[in-house]
């Protein structure tokens, strides 16, 4: 790292999640693509959807950072699930698979984008998940452990993600000052260059964002399984930064990696949002903005027109 004041370099263990599960899907004893794949039968989309009126509200609770949605599953729970739109596959833990009928095609290895590491695991046929006034029927998820998160000195456990796959035929609205959720079939209305901005896929076919940070162009997942403001590929190590860094680690649903987090000598904009020396994050493969950025507003993505749209700066 390259800094422009004389600081303290602060070596500690950074006390969050990177949630965001990009990732490349890899059948058992077949080569990698940038894509999950889809199994006999089911995949990722559900095959149907179920909105009263052609619109739903799910109300969410905030937990550092996170969008924390009960969920039923086949008529049972609720269970706690994030809402992830950095995640390419929806994760059950399990316990809930257990519960499940046992409809399984095969083993998979999931590769993370965020970290080198790699988890092997089974898809599970979900029949239908109701969340506040929304249905999804028929779509595949991975099994994964439950997830332990630490807020305020409380110990939550997390049952499962919900990834952005599930909204890919509809309007997905993450209004973080209401604590709602929306989901519709209304398009977005087209890009502007300003706060209704083109996206583009990357890595797992996620939707991203391009951006500029300190003047250098990176196209970042929009991730609100990420509680960081911006975090950063490794490639970004020679950024500026004024005062001191935490080099610490965060942890993903693969494994953990390194990271150092400081407050940036420049400015990140997209769109006609500027702001100005953010403290942002370095570490892992890939960029993904995250809450600490999203949560400033009303955020609506469009994976049918490809364009995010950004509304009620705080």
């Amino acid at each position: 790292m390259v800094m422009k004041e004389e600081g303290l370099i602060i070596r500690t263990t950074l006390h969050r999640w990177v949630l965001g599960l990009v990732v490349t899907v890899c059948a058992t004893g077949a080569g990698c693509g940038g894509f999950s794949i889809q199994l006999p039968g089911f995949s990722n989309v559900p095959a149907m959807f179920d909105l009263p009126g052609g619109e739903a509200v799910i109300p969410f609770t905030p937990l550092g950072g996170y969008v924390v949605v009960d969920v039923m599953i086949n008529d049972a729970g609720p269970y706690k699930f994030i809402l992830d739109t950095g995640a390419s596959i929806s994760v059950v833990s399990p316990d809930i698979a257990a519960d499940l009928p046992q409809v399984f095609t095969g083993t998979t290895s999931i590769v993370s984008n965020v970290d080198p590491n790699s988890i092997s695991t089974k898809f599970i046929l979900i029949d239908h998940l109701t969340a506040g006034e929304a249905r999804f029927e028929r779509f595949q998820a991975a099994i994964l452990p439950s997830i332990k998160a630490v807020v305020n000195g409380e110990v939550v456990f997390i049952d499962g993600i919900l990834g952005i796959p599930l909204f890919q035929n509809l309007l997905l609205t993450v209004d973080y000052p209401a604590n709602q959720v929306r989901v519709g079939t209304v398009g977005a209305p087209p890009p502007d260059g300003c706060s209704v901005i083109r996206t583009q896929r990357g890595p797992g076919d996620l939707p991203t964002l391009p951006m500029t940070v300190a003047g250098r162009e990176v196209l970042a997942v929009i991730d609100t399984g990420n509680n960081e403001f911006l975090l950063l590929p490794s490639s970004f190590s020679d950024l500026d930064f004024v005062g001191p860094l935490q080099i610490g680690t965060a942890t993903t649903v693969t494994g953990t990696l390194q990271t150092s987090k400081g407050v940036l000598d420049g400015d990140v904009v997209t769109g006609c949002q500027t702001f100005v020396q953010p403290s942002v994050t370095v570490g892992g493969g890939i960029a993904s903005v995250g809450a600490g950025m999203l949560s400033r507003f009303r955020v609506t993505i469009d994976q049918r027109s490809s364009v995010i749209w950004f509304l009620s700066a705080l």
